[in-house]
């Protein structure tokens, strides 16, 4: 007769109440804006940065196109999958006004500098 094995701590079988269950469209949202369209706003900075001074074009769109994209996936991170901060805690329309202000207080700054530039 065998002796049973203690279960280990990586065992399949044994729950962690620390994890959190997010379904998968929550985690693509959160990698929206967590990841996606921040690389995609400085991106298109530095690109504005590399055109002659005051030149409007695609690269403007994209930019803002990235700062919408962030504000939407917030938006439906903490509406339809109960949204977290970066940190973990729940999120609030409040802290998703104060997000939304926020970058696009930054996004005009960067463009601003980005077209007052020339790398």
């Amino acid at each position: 007769m065998r002796a049973e094995r203690p279960q280990s701590a990586a065992s399949p079988r044994k729950s962690d109440a620390s994890a959190p269950n997010v379904p998968a469209g929550g985690a693509l949202t959160r990698i929206g804006w967590m990841a996606v369209a921040p690389i995609a706003i400085v991106m298109a900075t530095l690109q504005i940065a590399s055109t002659p001074h005051w030149t409007f074009g695609l690269t403007d769109l994209t930019l803002v196109a990235g700062a919408v994209l962030a504000i939407a996936c917030r938006y439906w991170d903490i509406r339809a999958f109960d949204g977290q901060t970066a940190n973990g805690e729940p999120a609030s329309m409040p802290l998703f006004w104060r997000y939304s202000v926020a970058l696009s207080g930054i996004v005009a700054a960067c463009w601003l500098a980005a077209q007052s530039v020339h790398i």
